[in-house]
């Protein structure tokens, strides 16, 4: 923008910026139409360039001119580029800190000459000959190189009379690109001129940003080309003076941070950015790297030129700016890709509202970070509104150091993330970058990668304003996320701004940012295969034609009782004529069934649904107020228990052995079975015949179930998924095994049972499935797991299929087969005749990758609750995607994969706020379990008395745990407000009837609490005693309360510390570490084997007797110690 209002300037055409309008003064009487309509194509750029330029007059910093300094050996750094090289010393590489430019010359140019034009700039500015180095006293500072002794030279290369020549210019870009500059040594500079054809040139330059900012790239071209037109034409260049250097502008920040005047400045953002500040969680599959890591890639897009034009139509009736309106759609994207109403978002600012700047090359640019609430209620043009008075209240106090703010906040110091924000947004002018004007319209949709493979955050998105285009820029951290999520945020970004400003009126909730080819894919995916039903198909039939395929087959046992299917069909026949005649129980009415772990189970369903009636489980270990609710609740005609057996015996051979059952059909109800609600009481779940059966059909066909399988009933029949063991089997010529009480979580005894008896096929809970795992030889062929998430898994000898389903969806609609390849074992695909969808609050579809509310609609859903029509309404909706059909909500989060899969992400009432913080438990008893020696965890949040809420974590394992020390490993995974107050260690985990972890009976167990007090380990070696002392001298500690595994962290190293122990081990130890290594080897016992692999040579001396460590050390862990 310098160059272009330069450019006009030489035309005798000014433009001044009054009260937020542009306006035009000229030397002549008129302005050619040329040059009027390449103001009028800018205006929205010019805005953005002087509301960021704009000086705030009436502050006493910006008034006075910048004073030069005497002349000194070497000088200190500003308070930004400190802040750089310190990051330069503790991340991988600092290449993520070049800043590569390249300008395409049209003229014909003397080579001489060139050379000379850059020699002359880097003689005008003192920073481009710049480089930083320790004093006497070990502080970093800037040394000046004279111009006459600094070493320079310009790569020219010809390459007009070669054939690739693109090729040959990229390539040698992308090796100076990642390059790293030694800031001790310089120069910090390259340069070269590429020679591509008559009167065409590539110039292309590299400076190190703790040299140069953004601003700076134009600077050093501008001055380049005044430089070159003045030498070609024998005359002095008429540049500016320019009255300081950067030496002198670090000197004055400092005054002025110092002064009085800068208080209100400090004091607006101390107010903006006080209380809990949110982490922008984007959607990603991959693990977050413990220690930041730089590896980017970037790719571009255009917004059409027809949302162009009503960007500029609604900015022209809103007022503000381009920037402002695409910063409001970035933040309402962030918003529906993650459900977060409070958003920190960082921005660059040019940094040089001081007059004595604007000429100026260095590190001048500021951060701000924009913090805005996005009120889905609120319309765009409100949200718009909003976030524009944000801005411009930040760029008032824009002048305020980031690195300051970053210290007065005392932030926790989180090793894999930048400090306050991980996103920053862009706008640049077109000058500022090398962009491609050569576009068409067609191009507007297309995602192109360009060669960029450094990201300094997780993902940096800039925009450019090139023809009638918005070009914009997304450079990502590969190590974050994937190339799909980033495709997608693009692609929904483009379509978000068509949404908004078509209708600026509607609210953000309502809006609808995925095209209609991508809801016809996600509906498409969302289903199961179709597949043929009967209409007049139930249970009692299909259970008939099975006993006349296999009369003689074993249908049942228990214990050494064994019934064929012939034997277990008369039976179930007369005790149904039984319930008939004695209880007069007719078609639709409910038995409950209260029997221990018998064949009368099983014959007793049998005989219920051949009666027309329906079964409601119950399950006799539970507490009698359950029961009694259960019994109450349902109304049940009867409650088949020891004394209703006991009668029918005594009377069987009175009643036939064949039923011919009557008037039951798919619509009759097969069972209810009662699960727990949210108001503490459990609610019944009515399941009909169809539904059932539409699973029964699945299953079999899916998994095989044959006359050669035997099926060890596990699960109590309280539990709904004891239908995945008891119908599959008996209707396919199965045996069905009822397995005893007293083996069911001795995991040897069950494995010996299992093998004994041949069983084939266990469904299991989660909790129990990977404890099972720990068996390599069994006769089991297929594993089902389900009821709760399945986090480990390693290649078996036997199928394991994941199965997720509630209750209300007949047990499963989403399967899985686990392989060893499955990073995070999904819940799977949805099952036959089944739809499975992930929704937003309002029911629309939301992108893969994204969170959302798990629905299901489709053969296998429950008619409803028990007595409850409200609830039933509630939970059982209108599909919005097929009028005629009902949607469940199942109150579960899930996201759909590019695969096709859905992965579980716990429940949306297990998301819990704490100290302000949206958090997922389930994302927490992961880190749990990553522990080398935990077996089994998870964790709770307790209210205290004094109404605060805590998250405590119960753990088991076979040996005895430490709370410190799991506290320190979970420091390297988990941000500060996820860490547990405190640990339980059980000696196995609670576990309910059901198989799932029974949490309100842990809330109430805390005999095994743990200590939180760190165990002091001395050190037992020459290296250990030796970076003990070296520590202690540096962080100020007594060298005999350090133990060899406390963290450096928790002892109150910061990233400065940090370098400062580097220097004096490599000084000491005669080694060559980096301070990064630090950050992978952050205590004295790690540190030390790696030092040991390095072959370090280390002194000893005396060592004092052991000191014990009774209190946690507090976490000093600001990014900046100012």
């Amino acid at each position: 923008m310098i160059h272009f209002l330069n450019t006009i300037a030489d035309e005798g055409i000014y433009i001044k910026f009054v009260d937020n309008k542009l306006k035009i003064l000229t030397e002549n009487e008129g302005i050619n139409a040329e040059t009027l309509q390449a103001i009028k194509e800018k205006k929205e750029e010019l805005i953005t360039y002087f509301q960021e330029k704009e000086k705030i007059t009436s502050s006493i910093e910006n008034s006075a001119e910048i004073p030069a300094i005497a002349h000194k050996e070497n000088y200190e750094l500003s308070s930004a580029q400190r802040r750089l090289w310190y990051l330069c010393q503790v991340e991988e590489t600092s290449v993520s800190y070049n800043m590569p430019f390249q300008i395409k010359l049209h003229k014909n140019y003397n080579i001489v000459n060139f050379k000379k034009a850059i020699k002359a700039t880097i003689a005008r500015h003192e920073i481009l000959r710049t480089i930083f180095k320790p004093d006497g006293n070990g502080v970093i500072k800037q040394w000046i190189i004279p111009a006459d002794e600094f070493n320079f030279e310009v790569n020219y290369v010809d390459v007009r009379t070669t054939v690739a020549k693109e090729e040959i210019i990229q390539k040698y870009i992308q090796e100076d690109t990642n390059t790293t500059f030694d800031l001790s040594k310089g120069p910090l500079l390259t340069a070269a001129l590429y020679h591509v054809d008559e009167n065409e040139y590539v110039f292309y330059y590299n400076m190190h940003h703790i040299i140069s900012d953004g601003w700076s790239l134009n600077v050093l071209a501008n001055d380049t080309i005044q430089f070159y037109e003045a030498i070609e034409n024998g005359k002095t260049a008429e540049l500016p003076k320019l009255n300081i250097q950067y030496k002198d502008y670090a000197v004055w920040q400092k005054n002025q941070v110092e002064s009085e005047s800068y208080k209100n400045h400090k004091d607006f953002w101390s107010t903006t950015l006080q209380g809990t500040l949110p982490t922008l969680n984007l959607p990603t599959n991959k693990k977050r790297p413990k220690l930041k890591t730089t590896k980017g890639r970037t790719f571009s897009a255009y917004i059409s030129p027809s949302n162009t034009s009503l960007l500029k139509s609604f900015i022209q009736e809103q007022g503000g700016s381009m920037y402002m309106s695409l910063l409001s759609i970035w933040n309402i994207l962030c918003y529906k890709y993650t459900g977060q109403k409070d958003i920190i978002i960082g921005t660059p600012i040019a940094g040089r509202d001081h007059a004595d700047l604007e000429h100026q090359i260095g590190f001048y640019v500021n951060t701000l970070a924009l913090r805005n609430q996005v009120n889905p209620n609120d319309t765009f043009a409100e949200a718009y509104q909003k976030i524009k008075q944000t801005t411009l209240q930040a760029y008032k106090h824009q002048t305020y150091p980031f690195d300051l703010l970053v210290a007065d906040l005392n932030l926790k110091y989180d090793t894999s993330r930048s400090a306050l924000f991980d996103v920053l947004f862009v706008f640049q002018n077109a000058t500022e970058k090398l962009i491609d004007t050569t576009k068409t319209a067609e191009d507007s949709h297309q995602i192109v990668e360009l060669a960029q493979n450094q990201s300094k955050f997780d993902i940096e998105i800039a925009f450019s304003e090139v023809n009638d285009f918005l070009q914009f820029t997304l450079t990502y951290n590969t190590d974050v996320y994937n190339e799909w999520m980033i495709k997608n945020l693009m692609q929904h970004f483009q379509q978000l701004v068509g949404a908004v400003l078509k209708n600026p009126s509607q609210k953000i909730i309502h809006v609808d940012y995925l095209n209609e080819e991508e809801k016809q894919k996600i509906a498409q995916i969302s289903q199961g295969t179709k597949v043929p039903q009967s209409t007049t198909e139930t249970v009692v039939n299909i259970f008939k034609k099975q006993v006349q395929k296999t009369p003689n087959a074993i249908a049942l046992q228990a214990g050494n009782n064994t019934y064929t299917y012939k034997e277990l069909a008369q039976l179930s026949s007369q005790l149904g004529h039984y319930l008939k005649e004695t209880y007069d129980v007719k078609s639709n009415d409910l038995i409950g069934i209260l029997q221990g772990r018998n064949e009368w189970l099983i014959i007793a369903i049998l005989g219920i649904l051949k009666s027309g009636a329906a079964y409601v489980p119950i399950n006799p270990t539970e507490p009698k107020e359950r029961r009694d609710h259960i019994i109450e609740d349902s109304n049940c005609k009867l409650v088949i228990d020891d004394h209703i057996i006991e009668n029918f015996l005594s009377k069987k051979e009175q009643y036939q052995i064949t039923f011919e059952a009557a008037n039951i059909t798919p619509s009759n109800t097969a069972y209810v079975i009662y699960t727990s609600g949210s108001t503490g009481k459990p609610k019944g779940v009515i399941i009909q015949h169809k539904a059932l059966l539409n699973y029964i059909q699945w299953s079999i066909k899916t998994y095989k179930f044959s006359t050669n399988d035997t099926v060890g009933k596990y699960l109590n029949i309280a539990f709904d998924a004891s239908v995945e063991e008891i119908y599959p089997s008996i209707l396919s010529g199965a045996t069905l095994h009822i397995l005893p009480e007293e083996i069911l979580v001795d995991m040897p005894k069950l494995h010996q049972y299992i093998n004994n008896t041949g069983i084939t096929v266990m469904v299991l809970p989660a909790m129990i499935t990977e404890r099972f795992f720990e068996i390599e030889n069994t006769t089991v062929r297929l594993l089902i797991s389900g009821g709760d998430k399945l986090k480990n898994f390693s290649k078996k000898p036997y199928q394991v299929h994941n199965h997720y389903g509630p209750t209300e969806t007949t047990v499963t609609c989403l399967s899985h087969h686990v392989t060893a390849e499955d990073e995070n074992i999904p819940i799977g695909k949805p099952i036959d005749n089944v739809a499975v969808y992930i929704l937003d609050d309002i029911q629309n579809f939301v992108p893969t990758g994204v969170a959302g509310e798990i629905h299901v609609s489709g053969n296998g859903l429950a008619l409803g609750y028990l007595h409850q029509p409200e609830l039933t309404n509630k939970k059982f909706i209108v599909n919005p995607f097929d009028a005629t059909t009902k949607l469940y909500k199942t109150g579960d989060l899930g996201r759909r994969l590019p695969n096709g899969n859905i992965e579980y992400l716990g429940r949306i009432d297990n998301q819990v706020k704490i100290r302000g913080y949206r958090i997922e438990l389930n994302e927490i008893e992961n880190a749990l379990q990553a522990y080398e020696t935990i077996k089994e965890a998870t964790v709770i949040i307790k209210t205290m008395e004094t109404n605060e809420k805590i998250i405590v974590g119960y753990i088991t394992s076979d040996t005895q745990q430490n709370g410190g020390n799991i506290k320190k490993f979970l420091k390297t995974v988990l941000p500060e407000y996820m860490i547990p107050t405190y640990f339980v260690q059980l000696p196995e985990m609670l576990i309910n009837a059901n198989g799932k972890i029974d949490k309100n009976a842990l809330a109430n167990n805390e005999d095994e609490k743990l200590t939180n007090n760190d165990v002091y380990v001395k050190p037992t070696n020459e290296k250990e005693i030796k970076i003990i002392n070296i520590i202690s001298q540096v962080l100020e500690l007594d060298k005999n309360t350090i133990g060899i595994h406390d963290n450096f962290f928790d002892l109150g190293a910061n990233s400065i510390k940090l370098v400062e122990i580097q220097n004096l081990m490599n000084k000491e130890l005669n080694t060559s570490l980096k301070a990064v290594t630090l950050f992978s080897y952050p205590n004295v016992f790690e540190l030390a084997q790696y030092l040991s692999k390095t072959n370090a040579q280390v002194h000893t001396e005396e060592f004092e007797d052991e000191v014990d460590i009774s209190d946690e050390l507090d976490e000093i862990l600001d990014f900046m110690d100012e």
